[in-house]
């Protein structure tokens, strides 16, 4: 699952990301894989060009 804006169609899915990149920010040692690699694809979709 890659998570990026246009992914996430409710403000509810916003805060579902900023509470896992907060998490991951935070505590590190109790994120998942998952969580840590939904936050790293965000971050890419954020500073890689489109179509990357």
């Amino acid at each position: 699952m890659v998570l990026s804006p246009t992914s996430l169609p409710t403000s509810g899915g916003f805060v579902a990301l900023a509470d896992t990149v907060g998490l991951v920010a935070s505590d590190p040692e109790t994120a998942s894989v998952e969580q840590i690699r939904q936050v790293a694809a965000f971050a890419q979709s954020i500073i890689l060009p489109h179509g990357s």
